[in-house]
């Protein structure tokens, strides 16, 4: 694989390497500690501007969020490499910037890790689903165990849409296969990047109305 399609920077396309130090050095890294602790948004720790409008804060199902990166940049080269581009050899990446991202205590708080699947469509034109080998290669890291709780049906592509034409798109979208396994569980939710919530915040609705006790989301990159 490596003499007919070598490996390159996604920053600079440096061969030999997936992601080179200084492009590394150059990413949008969100600090944990000025990202307000509802949505993950950057610098939202005091006001956040994204999950709390005029009339107060949006109601969400989902308890906590955090992001590795900025959406700008390498980071989204990173994810739209990976998933439009379809380099198969970026998941275990993604799934390490998670593992760092990832508070230490979430893990011991969960007992479930999940992620937002792709629809059959996606899966079929990419010829895998993105997110079910990141948390393939973030259990390995963190020790929890993935669960495909979620299903999700063909849809409109939403990159176009804001928060309130999304929540409409995915209704109905997502489905929980499995509620035995997640009714009373902890479950951590990892999706590739967060724009407007709305795709966490409706898988979280789901996994919350099949009994699950309580959601947590991580994502790669997010948007701001």
């Amino acid at each position: 694989m490596e003499l007919a399609w070598p490996r390159r920077c996604v920053g600079c396309e440096r061969l030999g390497v997936l992601l080179c130090e200084r492009c590394e050095a150059a990413a949008p890294v969100i600090a944990t500690e000025r990202a307000c602790p509802r949505c993950g948004a950057p610098y939202g720790v005091l006001i956040c501007t994204e999950c709390y409008a005029t009339d107060g804060p949006l109601p969400l199902s989902f308890s906590a969020a955090v992001s590795a990166y900025q959406f700008s940049g390498v980071a989204a080269r990173l994810v739209t490499i990976y998933k439009d581009q379809h380099e198969r050899r970026l998941a275990a990446l993604c799934a390490e910037r998670l593992a760092r991202a990832i508070p230490r205590q979430w893990l011991g708080w969960a007992d479930l890790l999940a992620y937002i699947p792709a629809d059959r469509a996606k899966i079929r034109a990419r010829g895998f689903d993105h997110m079910r080998l990141v948390a393939e290669h973030l259990t390995t890291l963190t020790g929890l165990e993935v669960c495909a709780c979620l299903q999700k049906k063909g849809g409109e592509d939403q990159r176009a849409l804001n928060r309130e034409q999304r929540l409409r798109n995915l209704a109905g979208m997502l489905e929980c296969v499995c509620p035995e396994r997640v009714s009373g569980r902890r479950i951590l939710l990892i999706d590739d990047v967060i724009t407007t919530t709305a795709t966490v915040e409706a898988a979280s609705a789901v996994l919350i109305g099949a009994g699950a006790r309580e959601v947590r989301v991580a994502s790669v990159c997010r948007v701001y």
